[in-house]
């Protein structure tokens, strides 16, 4: 996996390479940590407007940017293919392929609708 400071996430367009495993997530950080991945599951982001689109305190979404980084959920575009390390996790093609995508707007816009 290739190196990224936190000052360079903020900067990066970044893409969702696989969903973390929810269940293992503590309670208070589920809720951001979905939406984040919804959204980059939808359409790759700009890491420091994140915040801003889903109304998420930029401390919080920065710390969990960092974690979905540092565990290979998400990438940045600069990152190579081939330097990509995906965790065991379904792949976010496989996960999409499995699911109505009248379900993920659903899902999308009830996500952005909690503002």
């Amino acid at each position: 996996m290739i190196k990224t400071s936190k000052s360079e996430i903020n900067y990066q367009v970044l893409h969702l390479a696989s969903w973390p495993p929810l269940a293992h997530l503590l309670h208070d950080s589920a809720p951001h940590m979905t939406r984040i991945c919804a959204l980059l599951a939808r359409r790759p982001s700009v890491g420091i407007l994140i915040p801003v689109m889903l109304n998420i305190p930029p401390p919080i979404a920065q710390s969990l940017l960092e974690t979905l980084h540092a565990r290979g959920h998400i990438y940045p575009a600069s990152a190579a293919s081939s330097d990509l390390v995906l965790p065991c996790t379904a792949s976010v093609q496989g996960h999409e392929s499995a699911v109505n995508s009248s379900f993920l707007s659903k899902l999308w816009q009830h996500l952005i609708d909690e503002k």
